[in-house]
């Protein structure tokens, strides 16, 4: 099997990077690739790899103060929509299901704006119509820090809290706007209030992995993955070495430890539940054989060899991205 042909005949789709928000305070060019040498995503490597829709983060660091952090993140929506059209026909951000499903059925490298961590919105609801404007799709509640919707995953925390009366009202209002709803970041007793206000639509987690193998307030436990599983959902294993493999040097975590979450969590859940979310450009060091979306080909190259079939992997390299992806986002 052709790997790297696959992903190229087949959809593929990543649940989380952060390039663009680092693309663009550094000044450099997703298009022409000038200045994204030290980046993991450019739209040459979008080309190479085949990857079709990256969904990209928007995240502002906490030093960037209130209302600054609203500007910048709007900002970088705005940066996001003049590089697709710089691509011209090859690129796109996806708004709403036609996007997504004419992502799907043809070719190009798309994109799709996340929020993560709700710090922008400035604790006002009515925001949320604005940034839903900006084209902005999804929406993180934390970035492991506490704050006025959500308790985090902030390690060593001696205080965590679930979901607040007001991150209650949100995650209501944004569904209703049309943003889904990714848990990743949250503290676990925010993962289970989440649960409570979800009105049936699936709940996704962009990039995490199993507790199972390292058990850290980050990942996600096997009650936690079979609960979401259960609303539907979908949860994009990460690239992320300290999630990954704690007893290794960071330097030896390959795309088999990749691999390994992903089976964990195929046989916990299912495979339509379970896709990939590589957190590329948002980490400082990834597993030694997978610098970027190029490298990809070897995760599924695993999956080959352990027997998946076609259509399994075709699930988890993109399918179970667009099917979640088709439910929440609007008409």
């Amino acid at each position: 099997m052709d790997c790297q042909k696959f992903l190229k005949e087949h959809f593929y789709c990543d649940g989380h990077a952060d390039t663009f928000a680092r693309v663009a305070f550094a000044g450099a060019d997703f298009v022409s690739g000038e200045g994204t040498e030290s980046f993991h995503i450019d739209a040459r490597r979008m080309r190479e790899s085949g990857l079709n829709l990256q969904l990209m983060a928007v995240y502002i660091p906490p030093e960037i103060s209130r209302h600054q952090g609203t500007v910048t993140a709007l900002w970088i929506a705005q940066f996001a929509h003049r590089a697709c059209d710089a691509l011209g026909p090859e690129s796109s951000l996806v708004l709403n299901k036609r996007d997504l499903n004419a992502v799907a059925q043809g070719q190009g490298h798309h994109l799709m704006l996340t929020l993560e961590g709700v710090a922008p919105l400035l604790a006002d609801l009515d925001l949320l119509e604005l940034f839903f404007r900006f084209g902005f799709r999804s929406i993180g509640l934390t970035h492991n820090v506490n704050n006025w919707a959500a308790g985090g995953c902030t390690p060593n925390s001696s205080h965590r809290y679930g979901l607040t009366d007001k991150g209650r009202e949100l995650v209501r209002k944004a569904l209703d706007v049309g943003l889904a709803i990714d848990c990743a970041h949250l503290s676990r007793q925010g993962f289970y209030d989440m649960l409570h206000v979800l009105d049936g639509r699936p709940l996704i987690n962009t990039h995490a992995c199993c507790a199972e193998f390292v058990d850290i307030e980050r990942n996600l436990t096997n009650d936690q993955l079979v609960k979401l599983a259960d609303t539907g959902g979908v949860v994009g294993i990460t690239f992320v070495p300290d999630f990954l493999d704690r007893s290794k040097d960071v330097s030896r975590v390959s795309s088999h430890d990749v691999f390994r979450h992903l089976e964990h969590a195929v046989e916990l859940i299912g495979i339509d539940h379970v896709a990939i979310g590589s957190d590329f450009d948002g980490v400082r060091y990834l597993p030694n054989d997978l610098g970027d979306p190029t490298h990809v080909h070897k995760v599924v190259k695993l999956m080959f060899d352990a027997g998946w079939s076609s259509e399994d992997v075709a699930k988890v390299v993109g399918g179970n991205w667009q099917r979640v992806l088709g439910e929440l986002l609007p008409d």
